[in-house]
């Protein structure tokens, strides 16, 4: 790409218009992916000029894999550019090696793994575009054969921090979807009248409690809607309580698309990224993605409200998520 700054577009009757479409790769960002991948992002709707996909580099050390896991929305194509190693694409393990392209469609249990002898590189394209919110693990990253911190510092070259949520989940009341349905069928309450109470659709309802994985932020809107009132009260301490809370009060109105207005307050108050984000139980390059600008989840907003709003603020949003539970 050398000094290329930028490409451009032209549409029909108007003027040029200046795209960030040109990708340095030694230039673009390195991180950990949720399921374990070393990767640079070469394309992304959040930073670059294009709209429902993107392209990441992916290295994959020899005698490493990434953890099993699968996209409920996106479908991702694999092209090997170096080395040789295994997909398993969910019962089938497949050889591949330089030159091989693999599709893998949306809702398909999957992994990388390079042989013990030669690393893997690859490209991987995601429609639509990559989101970790869209990653369900299917076994803990704790293998001794998943990569580590370490070799993503020496695979982009510079010292990288844990990318984690701050501080602990604490005990929900609802950890899985057979939970949530048990506790649905013994209040006597319909799929849409349950789920209603937290804005999650029958649709998305339906494939959480057939098993797909419940996002924490859901979790933690059932418990305070649907605990005791000493449970939700010890919970909304519990979330209200950090080493920056004296941030709160503040926290102006904001819609899911508003996250670069997040940034604003967040640097207003003088909270790292890393500590803000995880403060609501999310981890830094989630956070990072919603001040450039990518939508949050429908649920995101509340829990921010109840973590950086006022007392009554916090307050009335409980009130209303026990008041829809009845």
């Amino acid at each position: 790409m050398g000094s290329e700054q930028g490409m451009t577009r032209r549409g029909r009757g108007r003027a040029a218009k200046t795209l960030p479409l040109a990708q340095d790769y030694e230039g673009s960002p390195g991180y950990r992916t949720k399921d374990g991948a070393l990767v640079r992002e070469l394309m992304h709707p959040v930073a670059h000029g294009i709209q429902s996909q993107s392209l990441v580099g992916i290295l994959i050390p020899s005698g490493k894999r990434t953890l099993r896991h699968r996209h409920q929305r996106a479908e991702k194509v694999y092209h090997v550019t170096e080395g040789r190693g295994w997909m398993m694409i969910d019962e089938d393990r497949i050889q591949v090696q330089r030159g091989d392209t693999i599709g893998v469609p949306a809702g398909t249990a999957h992994y990388v793994e390079a042989h013990r002898l030669h690393s893997l590189q690859l490209l991987c394209c995601c429609v639509p575009a990559y989101c970790a919110d869209d990653v369900e693990l299917l076994e803990a990253d704790s293998a001794d054969d998943v990569v580590s911190l370490d070799e993503l510092a020496e695979f982009v070259g510079e010292e990288i921090q844990e990318d984690d949520i701050v501080r602990p989940l604490p005990p929900l009341l609802i950890e899985n979807g057979a939970q949530a349905k048990a506790l649905r069928k013994r209040l006597g309450l319909s799929q849409p009248k349950f789920w209603h109470v937290v804005s999650v659709s029958q649709a998305v309802s339906s494939r959480y409690e057939s098993g797909r994985t419940i996002p924490d932020v859901v979790r933690i809107l059932l418990h305070l809607g649907y605990g005791s009132d000493v449970e939700a009260d010890e919970l909304l301490t519990y979330l209200r309580t950090f080493p920056e809370q004296d941030g709160q009060g503040a926290l102006p109105t904001f819609g899911v698309s508003d996250g670069p207005l997040l940034r604003t307050f967040r640097e207003r108050l003088g909270i790292s990224q890393r500590a803000f984000w995880g403060n609501v139980f999310m981890t830094q390059s989630g956070g990072s993605r919603y001040e450039q600008g990518r939508s949050m989840s429908p649920w995101l907003p509340a829990l921010l409200r109840l973590v950086y709003g006022r007392d009554d603020d916090a307050r009335a949003i409980l009130g209303t998520l026990r008041l829809n539970s009845r």
